[in-house]
């Protein structure tokens, strides 16, 4: 994935969380390792996810959410002590799925730029996305 530029600035992104960094994220070289940022982006991508559809915990009813792809792009490191903010926006609307943009960030450096691809469905395989649901996604469109 090469990301656009300007998904390397906080600007775009509608959708923000904080996640602190812990001492367990760090690997032998003193930076957070790419498993504990893989955490990073789900975090925010399930609160996203709560968000966008409206729930308190992760019972989205009918709806059934795959992850179809992740794709990260690793920019910089970062180190513990500190905190991680997460920016998040869609990208692509589809006729079952959806894509975010994702990008991670300490202070004004972007750590990370990702895609992810969700799959709208219900209980028998991914199904259309509904207008309601298409409205949502607009509302929390990347600002460029």
């Amino acid at each position: 994935m090469k990301a656009d530029p300007r998904r390397r600035q906080r600007s775009p992104y509608p959708f923000w969380i904080e996640v602190p960094l812990r001492y367990a994220d760090m690997d032998t070289m003193g930076h957070v390792n790419n498993v504990a940022h893989v955490a990073f982006l789900q975090e925010a991508r399930v609160c996203f996810l709560r968000r966008l559809f409206e729930v308190e915990k992760t019972d989205f009813g009918a709806t059934r959410l795959f992850i179809a792809r992740l794709e990260i792009d690793y920019l910089r490191e970062a180190r513990y002590p500190g905190l991680m903010d997460v920016g998040v926006g869609v990208l692509r609307t589809g006729r079952t799925s959806y894509t975010l943009g994702l990008a991670s960030f300490m202070g004004d450096e972007c750590i990370s730029a990702a895609d992810a691809v969700m799959v709208h469905g219900d209980s028998s395989g991914p199904a259309p996305l509904t207008e309601k649901v298409r409205a949502r996604l607009a509302e929390f469109a990347l600002r460029f």
